[in-house]
């Protein structure tokens, strides 16, 4: 099982959120550039960011900064998410900022089919943000959300071979991940699936490795010293 630091940038800054909440914002003293460097040193294979800005904003936001960081890291897997709408900011994102893979939100879901069939199913994930078993999206109405599972169910059709899931309701909580929505994915679809969220001990990801999750992405554990790399990289040898 992966087991992947993501580093939050809003503004500029490397943050977390409280439960998805842009009110609860913890700010962090050193730049995003510089979580990177640390997490390079001690050993990370693929890092994840997320443009905070770009989930408001609707395109790629923190661009120099996102570029440095590739450009800093040629051996490491830089991954991004952040509000991906058109095959335009995708192939900014491949061909300009030089990302290895990127996660495709409910946004998305019209271009994510044809991002599959250019850059293939390895690089482009789809992805949702939920409470529990909801969709946070705004194009679905809060009477009318989507369940995750449902909408894991339908993206076989699109060739969608990879899965994130941001548990909203765990984000920041440090207290666990949501291991009843990964084992309900896991049971009703063939996809791989990789979760964020709630994810602070190394217990943790024994649970979510026998639920068989492919990939796990720890943001706030780390900043807080709730894990360390040394640990992630232990448990990866072992996995």
């Amino acid at each position: 099982m992966e087991v992947n630091p993501v580093i939050y940038i809003l503004d500029g800054k490397c943050v977390s959120l409280y439960k998805g909440d842009f009110k609860q914002v913890t700010v962090y003293p050193k730049k995003p550039r510089s979580y990177a460097e640390q997490y390079a040193k001690e050993g990370a294979k693929r890092i994840l960011l997320v443009d905070l800005n770009a989930s408001t904003d609707h395109r790629i936001v923190n661009k120099k900064m996102i570029k440095e960081i590739v450009n800093d890291h040629p051996n490491i897997e830089i991954q991004y998410t952040g509000g991906l709408r058109t095959m335009e900011e995708v192939d900014l994102a491949f061909n300009e900022l030089g990302l290895k893979k990127v996660i495709i939100g409910t946004s998305g879901l019209p271009i994510i089919q044809k991002a599959i069939q250019k850059y293939g199913q390895d690089r482009i994930y789809s992805g949702v943000k939920a409470k529990d078993e909801k969709i946070i999206s705004e194009f679905t109405p809060e009477q009318n959300q989507y369940e995750v599972f449902d909408f894991a169910q339908g993206l076989k059709e699109l060739n969608v071979k990879n899965f994130f899931y941001h548990d909203i309701w765990s984000e920041g909580t440090l207290i666990h991940p949501n291991y009843d929505g990964v084992e309900k994915i896991l049971a009703t679809t063939d996809l791989n699936v990789y979760i964020c969220g709630g994810v602070s001990k190394v217990k943790h990801l024994n649970l979510l490795r026998q639920l068989r999750t492919k990939g796990v992405y720890i943001g706030k554990a780390l900043l807080e010293n709730e894990l360390s790399m040394k640990e992630i990289t232990i448990f990866e040898l072992l996995s």
